[in-house]
């Protein structure tokens, strides 16, 4: 499937996009999209623009998880990263994946930082245009 998009919080922050002369390609299934923007997507076809206001209660992005707030101590980060509340960052993991992380607290000693999806509990905007699905897809 190939498609322009925008992806915005309730008051219209952008989050993430792809246009025409970029736009997102992959095959259903393949995780590039959580789940809950996938079912939107199924059955529509090529030219095909919609708009789609999906509410937190949907759990598009998983559910919040207390244990996944963690806190880290302050001399772990570089002296040149700006820890602001808000502020998204990507961490790296022992294992070379890398995973965005949330700065919820920043105290004198520890930084408190919410590794549960940045768009968990939130209210969004999905836009898009569907510009080509494979024969393979159209079953679906």
């Amino acid at each position: 499937m190939s498609l322009e998009f925008k992806l915005m919080l309730a008051d219209g922050q952008l989050v993430e996009s792809a246009d025409r002369d970029d736009p997102l390609q992959f095959v259903i299934g393949d995780q590039t999209l959580v789940d809950g923007l996938e079912q939107r997507l199924l059955g529509l076809n090529p030219g095909v623009r919609a708009c789609f206001n999906i509410p937190a209660q949907e759990f598009v992005f998983g559910v919040h998880d207390d244990d996944k707030v963690i806190t880290i101590a302050r001399k772990e980060f570089s002296a040149d990263v700006k820890l602001e509340n808000g502020h998204v960052m990507t961490f790296d993991l022992p294992s070379g994946e890398e995973v965005l992380g949330t700065i919820r607290g920043v105290g004198d000693d520890n930084v408190e930082v919410d590794f549960n999806h940045p768009l968990v509990g939130r209210d969004f905007i999905f836009e898009v245009e569907i510009l080509d699905v494979t024969d393979k897809e159209r079953l679906a």
